[in-house]
């Protein structure tokens, strides 16, 4: 780097300087510090023109990528509504470098749309909106106002001061990502930036181009070379029928979810739009299953099953594309896209003819007003004598009372539409509340779970402690009278304990077939004893506990004595 003192490289950070920019980040991300090492190790590389004046774009497109905060996040559709309102008239006069592909498959709509109206502003920042230059310092100061009371101080930043303001605060800020941000800022709000500091645009452009150079998911990624095997093989094993009956098994399913979820069991169907047909949506339901789990054999029933969730994946990605789609419609009009290339569209914005509306007619100087004359006339020939009945008759205007009509009929169906909007909302405040209800319940199981388990540990650390005043005789005769179950048991304590108490019921640790829930739905309690029952068992009765709120609790070991304690502490708790 012998030349490095020479124009356009004398202002160019030193080998030193790096390392001391470097030092400073040591202690904060091991990602940052690896990648100014290669930065600087490469620095020569960097283009000549990018040493005279920065390329910003890797920088816009890290801006773009991760400006919104969540608070933003909640105000951002009122944020881009007034940017629209100020700006869409003027979108096509900004240049239309896309800086996010919001189509890669990666963003869901809310973030793809952020990107998109972030992409949009950014590019009216570079065309020279004044309006979109301040509503982005505004959005800084409120989302980020400590960085933006560090930043009014700078007139002018240096890489060293641009590496201070972008140590990252806590968990979810990051250097890569402060620095990206307070550089555009800075640049908007005219802060100078220091000739040390291109070296960091240069690697957000390297960096930015990597990423770039992942490559998109692909069909051939997800099935391989298997797809026209499992076709054949799909073709080979099942008929259409049996295709056709299992697929009407796992659509009925997915219809019944729809349901559930308050859209209409055809919404699948309605979105999706790469139908391939029976044979080869089944070959490739295969081939995706076999790619995913290789040496398995798959029933007709899974293949189906997997299909109808392609159909699912495949109808939530083309609502994605449509989104895509309109909100560049939308932006950049019929330029930008392919669909009409061949076939142009019929409309055309400048063949929309309005009526001028109809010229204010204003009285002569000098004159009075017509209504004012009407009036008097009327005032003077109702004073004079009596007034023909004939004028008493209201004059009708047929079209102020059309127009009025049609007002209130387009008011009527605004308030029909509110009416469904809010039974759509009561409809789901009840199934908010219903699931409140259901968490409730199953907290207050899990609570009285947690009570019988603690009681049963306590037992354990204390059974030698002594019994208290009550005998094992008066315990024993306190409890019989309670519908008590036992759930587990070896046999010959439980022989044991049918004797002493005949009129409680014991339940095998093992049970198989479907659960007889009557045998503990009127128990005043039930007890698992803890040493012989199996897990199945064990959370086959505890659902049915929990769902009829009965009390339980935990015994363990053969010793008749310990158990009625056990059991009489538990029951007078």
């Amino acid at each position: 780097m012998n030349n490095m003192n020479q124009f356009p490289f004398k202002n160019a950070p030193s080998i030193q300087e790096l390392n001391d920019m470097i030092e400073k980040t040591m202690g904060s991300n091991r990602n940052v510090v690896n990648e100014l090492l290669r930065l600087q190790a490469g620095f020569e590389n960097i283009p000549d023109d990018e040493k005279i004046t920065p390329d910003t774009y890797g920088c816009d497109t890290m801006f773009i990528d991760f400006f919104i905060t969540e608070d933003m996040r909640r105000d951002f559709n009122i944020i881009a509504r007034d940017f629209l309102i100020h700006e869409y008239h003027n979108i096509n006069g900004y240049e239309d470098i896309e800086y996010i592909d919001i189509d890669n498959g990666e963003d869901w709509p809310e973030a793809m749309f952020h990107r998109f109206m972030l992409n949009l502003m950014v590019n009216a920042v570079h065309g020279g909106s004044e309006y979109t230059k301040a509503l982005l310092i505004y959005l800084h100061k409120i989302y980020y106002r400590q960085e933006y009371k560090s930043l009014k101080r700078f007139s002018k930043l240096s890489a060293s001061e641009l590496l201070s303001l972008a140590k990252p605060q806590g968990y979810e800020s990051f250097f890569f990502q402060n620095m990206a941000r307070i550089l555009f800022i800075a640049n908007i709000k005219g802060i100078k930036i220091g000739q040390d500091c291109f070296f960091i645009y240069a690697f957000f452009n390297d960096y930015m181009e990597r990423r770039g150079q992942q490559g998109r998911y692909d069909f051939d990624r997800a099935t391989g070379d298997s797809y026209q095997k499992c076709r054949d093989e799909v073709m080979e094993r099942f008929s259409l029928q049996e295709m056709y009956k299992y697929e009407d098994k796992a659509n009925k399913l997915l219809g019944n979810i729809l349901k559930w979820l308050g859209y209409s069991p055809e919404y699948a169907d309605m979105c999706d739009e790469n139908s391939r047909g029976t044979e080869d949506e089944w070959g490739f339901a295969l081939s995706v299953l076999k790619n995913t789990y290789p040496n398995k054999e798959f029933s007709a029933e899974t293949i189906a099953l997997c299909k109808t969730i392609i159909h699912v994946a495949s109808a939530l990605t083309c609502n994605n594309d449509r989104l895509v789609d309109t909100l560049k419609d939308m932006a950049f009009g019929t330029e930008w896209s392919i669909d009409y290339e061949d076939v142009p569209p019929l409309f055309k914005p400048e063949d929309v003819m309005a009526n001028a509306p109809a010229p204010e007619i204003k009285p002569a100087s000098g004159t009075k007003n017509v209504q004012s004359v009407k009036t008097q006339s009327v005032q003077q020939s109702t004073s004079g004598s009596r007034q023909d009945p004939a004028q008493d008759k209201p004059e009708y205007n047929e079209s102020a009372l059309l127009a009025e009509m049609d007002s209130l009929r387009r008011k009527l169906h605004k308030a029909e539409s509110e009416i469904a909007g809010l039974r759509t909302e009561l409809t789901d405040k009840k199934k908010l509340e219903e699931d409140y209800k259901n968490l409730n319940s199953r907290l207050e199981s899990s609570s009285r779970e947690l009570a019988a388990l603690r009681n049963y540990v306590y037992n354990l650390d204390n059974e030698d402690q002594p019994a208290g005043d009550t005998s094992v005789e008066d315990m024993k005769k306190a409890i019989s009278g309670f519908k008590i179950i036992i759930v587990g048991g070896h046999t010959k304590w439980v022989t044991k304990m049918k004797t002493e108490f005949p009129g409680w019921k014991f339940v095998s640790a093992t049970v198989s077939g479907t659960l007889d829930t009557s045998i503990v739905e009127k128990a005043d309690y039930v007890f698992f004893f803890s040493d012989t029952i199996s897990h199945s068992t064990y959370y086959r009765y505890l659902n049915v506990l929990r769902e009829r709120k009965i009390s339980f609790g935990y015994i363990h070991g053969v010793n008749i004595e310990n158990n009625i304690r056990h059991i009489y502490n538990e029951m007078k708790e």
